[in-house]
């Protein structure tokens, strides 16, 4: 299969297509035939080698970890999925593998794309997706009629959790700058603070 690979840490000038070997499926997990990756922030800093010590140093590698496909195949003991399923997901961020024609993933970090929904648009959700949720539901415990603030609105993660929020029925302003206030308002912001423009005052105990 093609994949996009690189060979050593450093900018996108590291970054190859490349023919390598089709991944197999073990127990619980799926093979997909990938139909659209995503890139963000996290992508860049693995491949350009901030990450430390998360990620390991064996080359080649391949980047990416958001996508969207179809599966061809499926381990043992793998439950709710089944050959021929539109899903999507993301491989383990410090690994990589997601800008390939084929990716191998654990089940569980994968799940069925709506019907409604195009293969890029789900491909574009998984990592910023599940970080604005957690942000959202596990840490700051967002409930209806919450106020919420949201910095780097205009954002990926920062879209997805305007939206979040008003899901959950909460009052939300986002904060951006001046090429974001459009797309904030349209993500469904109640306010919005332009930080290039607007002067910002609190009231301090």
């Amino acid at each position: 299969m093609k994949a996009l690979t690189y060979d050593q840490f450093g900018s996108v000038d590291v970054l190859r297509l490349n023919e390598i070997p089709d991944p197999s499926p073990e127990a619980g997990q799926i093979l997909v035939s990938v139909r659209a990756a995503s890139i963000n922030v996290i992508d860049f800093r693995v491949r350009s080698g901030k990450m430390g010590p998360l990620v390991d140093k064996k080359f080649p590698k391949i980047t990416g970890a958001d996508f969207a496909g179809d599966v061809i195949a499926v381990g043992l003991d793998v439950n709710g999925l089944k050959v021929g399923d539109r899903v999507f997901g993301a491989s383990n961020a410090f690994k990589g593998g997601a800008m390939a024609e084929k990716v191998v993933v654990d089940a569980t970090m994968a799940t069925q794309i709506p019907s409604d929904i195009d293969y890029q648009i789900a491909a574009a959700v998984p990592v910023t997706g599940l970080a604005a949720l957690y942000a959202l539901r596990e840490l700051g415990r967002v409930k209806s009629g919450a106020d919420v603030l949201v910095h780097g609105s205009s954002g990926g993660a920062g879209l997805i959790a305007v939206q979040l929020a008003k899901l959950f029925g909460a009052r939300v302003t986002g904060v951006c700058g001046t090429s974001g206030v459009t797309a904030t308002k349209t993500a469904g912001a109640d306010a919005v603070i332009d930080y290039k423009k607007d002067t910002m005052k609190f009231n301090r105990p």
